[in-house]
C-alpha cells in the first residue's frame, strides 16, 4: 500500500531488480544484518588447466553504455561484470589467455566464466543483475539499515541501439518529495552507488559507501539535501 512499511529479517537477499511507485519504507528488522546483493553463488567448477571454468553463465551487461563515447578507450572499464572470492573482487581481463591468480574472464558466447584461482573452500559470487532499487514516485521513500552489495550498474545510460538501458547506479531515486537513508551500506557497485534525480528534501546519514567503481553518491536537479555523518572510502575503483 502507498505510504507502507516493509520489515526485513537478517539475511542475504538475491532477488535482482525491484522497483515501486509509490511512498515506501523499507527497513532492517530490531539488529538484524540485510543485505541485497546483486549477484548469485557459483559453486559448479571444473579444472582446466591452470584455471577453473564454470559453464552455463547467461547473464550480459551492456559492455558499451560508457561516458566516453568511444568506449573502446576505457578498456575494461566499460566492462560491468564482477567475480568475488570471497568477498574480495578478481580482476577482469580481455581473454582467456590473461587469466592467471585472482583475475577472471567472462566469455559470452560460450557462456562460461574462468577463473584464475582455485575455488576449492571459497564462496565464488559472480554478478548477475545491474540494479538493485528504482523508486519513482512523488511520495517519500526511507531506506533504513539495508545495505546493497554487488551489482553491476553500466557507465552511462544507453544510446539508440544499446542494450540495457538500467543507468549507472545500484540504487535510483527520481522525483520524491522527502527521502532519508539512514545506517546502511552500499558497496561493489560496478559504478554508482545512490543516484537521486529531481528530488527534495533529502537526507542521508551514517551510511557508508565504499568499493563502488564509479562516483558513490549522485544527486541531479534536487534541494534541500543533507548529507552528515556518512563514510566515503575507495571510490571510482574500476
Amino acid at each position: 500500500a502507498d505510504g507502507g512499511t516493509i520489515v526485513m529479517n537478517a539475511g542475504i537477499y538475491r532477488q535482482g531488480h525491484v522497483g515501486s511507485s509509490r511512498s515506501l519504507t523499507i527497513q532492517a528488522a530490531p539488529h538484524a544484518e540485510v543485505w541485497l546483493k546483486g549477484s548469485r553463488v557459483v559453486d559448479s567448477w571444473v579444472q582446466d588447466g591452470a584455471n577453473w571454468v564454470s559453464s552455463g553463465w547467461a547473464p550480459e551487461f551492456c559492455n558499451t553504455c560508457t561516458v566516453n563515447p568511444d568506449s573502446s578507450k576505457e578498456g575494461m572499464a566499460a566492462y560491468p561484470a564482477q567475480v568475488f572470492i570471497d568477498e574480495e573482487p578478481m580482476t577482469q581481463v580481455a581473454s582467456q589467455a590473461e587469466v592467471s591468480s585472482g583475475k577472471f574472464y567472462i566469455d559470452t558466447v560460450a557462456k562460461k566464466i574462468v577463473i584464475g584461482s582455485n575455488p576449492t573452500g571459497k564462496t565464488i559470487e559472480a554478478s548477475d543483475s545491474p540494479r538493485g532499487l528504482t523508486v519513482a514516485t512523488s511520495g517519500s521513500f526511507n531506506l533504513l539499515g539495508i545495505n546493497f552489495a554487488q551489482y553491476s550498474p553500466q557507465q552511462a545510460f544507453a544510446k539508440s541501439g544499446q542494450p540495457y538501458n538500467v543507468g549507472p547506479s545500484q540504487i535510483y531515486i527520481d522525483s520524491v518529495s522527502s527521502s532519508l537513508i539512514e545506517n546502511s551500506v552500499i558497496v561493489q557497485s560496478a559504478n554508482g552507488g545512490i543516484a537521486f534525480g529531481s528530488s527534495n528534501n533529502v537526507t542521508i546519514k551514517n551510511t557508508n559507501f565504499y568499493d563502488n567503481g564509479g562516483g558513490a553518491l549522485a544527486i541531479n536537479q534536487s534541494s534541500n539535501i543533507v548529507i552528515t555523518d556518512n563514510k566515503f572510502e575507495r571510490g571510482n575503483a574500476a
